[in-house]
């Protein structure tokens, strides 16, 4: 049986350019294995992030970011799990944007068991199949993992020109994918709510302690006006 995915190596001349120097020095960097619009991964991006279980505020914010984005002709690129990146996928989708969603685990061998290709096989019902692509740096069959959910906002990352941030915790996936963002340079926006809440403690915290830009309800077309090779305004050390 055909595989349903696209391995592409390094040497693969759609391996995106962009990562190039962001796996860390000595490593190898990863197959990619794809499922979806390939073309999608040199086009224009910008990734957005949040925790799994978001506020209703935000996540009502992260669906407006998604057709903001893609309004504006960016790729939405996320993590793909519950909460704020299923949210700002829908926003893209239901706007006629693209997605990128960046998986933590790796392709199922069975079409039926395999989350984005059921995905792939419910948009192509309602002609968007060209509108997505399904990524993933882990080998077929790998198991979803804590720490492959982080090691995958290095691909979130690599992949945007810069990044967002709806809604994080003081500690957790959505505050070390700002970190790698700020290792890699990358611009960070971050949603500086009026209203403190222990559920987004980590925004006013990358606020206080990063270079990270700040975005309101009022200013959200912003992210979209970051020209794609823009660095951030500094290099910083990490946060934590």
């Amino acid at each position: 049986m055909s595989k349903h995915y696209t391995a592409i190596d390094f040497e693969d001349s759609r391996y995106p350019e962009r990562l190039n120097g962001i796996w860390g020095r000595g490593k190898e960097p990863p197959i990619l294995y794809a499922l979806g619009n390939l073309s999608l991964l040199e086009s224009p991006a910008i990734g957005i992030c949040g925790s799994r279980n978001a506020t209703e505020e935000a996540l009502g914010l992260a669906l407006e970011l998604g057709k903001v984005i893609a309004k504006g002709e960016r790729v939405v690129v996320t993590g793909f799990a519950r909460g704020i990146d299923r949210q700002a996928y829908n926003g893209a989708l239901r706007a006629g944007g693209d997605t990128i969603a960046v998986l933590s685990e790796g392709f199922s061998e069975r079409i039926g068991s395999c989350p984005a290709s059921r995905e792939l096989s419910h948009l192509r019902e309602q002609g968007l199949e060209d509108n997505f692509l399904a990524v993933s740096m882990f080998a077929p069959g790998s198991r979803w993992q804590a720490w492959r959910a982080m090691e995958r906002n290095r691909l979130v990352v690599g992949l945007s020109s810069s990044l967002v941030v709806v809604e994080a915790q003081e500690k957790g996936g959505t505050m070390d994918a700002a970190q790698k963002c700020i290792r890699q340079g990358k611009k960070l926006w971050v949603v500086d709510y009026p209203e403190a809440m222990p559920e987004r403690a980590g925004n006013k915290q990358l606020l206080k302690k990063s270079s990270a830009t700040s975005l309101s309800f009022d200013n959200l077309e912003l992210v979209s006006t970051v020209a794609e090779n823009e660095p951030a305004s500094k290099t910083e050390p990490p946060l934590f």
